[in-house]
């Protein structure tokens, strides 16, 4: 929902310490999960920043690392990469930057009635995240009505003000007519989801 570019000025943030930076997860992943976590809300790897060269030099070898925490606990991983993420960091916490949950929108921080992002309620969202397949069944509509629209855009042919235009009345329509959505119940969804990408495009109408 903005480019893609400011995503990478976040390594600038990273203190020396920190290989990766990652948002947290909900719900809370020690209540579901049989694995370590890292804190009480757990890691959500569906965008991730890795500093490759910190990874490889903060472990004699990271690979012999993870191997042996996949032996120690894999009967009990559901998750994968994610399960291995949240065990490693539950160990070495301090090597962890905490990515702002807008880089990791998804249909968890919208979907009970209240934004759980505090953040994207007040910049918007960043980055939306279509797990649990929320882009393709139906099943989340105002995700996926933004995910067709930019499935939809023809770049050439479409202005980014039509793009936003056809996004937000599409997003109307989820309301219109009653389409499947619990995040429809969020106060101000719309704004929120919205908010990041209008600013994107009007700073790049600008240039």
């Amino acid at each position: 929902m903005r480019p893609v570019e400011q995503l990478w000025y976040e390594f600038d943030q990273f203190h020396q310490h920190e290989i990766a930076g990652i948002t947290f997860c909900r719900p809370i992943y020690a209540k579901y999960m049989d694995v370590p976590s890292y804190g009480e809300r757990g890691l959500n790897t569906g965008v991730v920043l890795l500093n490759l060269d910190r990874m490889r030099n903060t472990e004699k070898s990271w690979t012999d690392t993870i191997l042996a925490l996949y032996v120690k606990y894999q009967k009990k991983m559901r998750l994968g990469d994610q399960d291995i993420f949240n065990t490693y960091f539950n160990q070495n916490p301090e090597k962890v930057y905490d990515l702002d949950c807008t880089w990791n929108y998804r249909e968890a921080l919208c979907s009970k009635g209240k934004n759980f992002c505090p953040s994207a309620g007040e910049s918007g969202v960043s980055i939306l995240h279509g797990n649990g397949k929320m882009f393709a069944l139906g099943a989340e509509m105002k995700l996926q009505s933004i995910f067709e629209t930019f499935e939809r855009f023809e770049l050439g042919n479409w202005s980014s003000s039509q793009l936003y235009q056809q996004v937000e009345f599409n997003l109307a329509q989820v309301d219109t007519h009653n389409l499947k959505s619990n995040c429809k119940n969020t106060p101000g969804i719309d704004d929120v989801l919205l908010k990041q990408l209008n600013k994107s495009i009007l700073e790049l109408e600008s240039i």
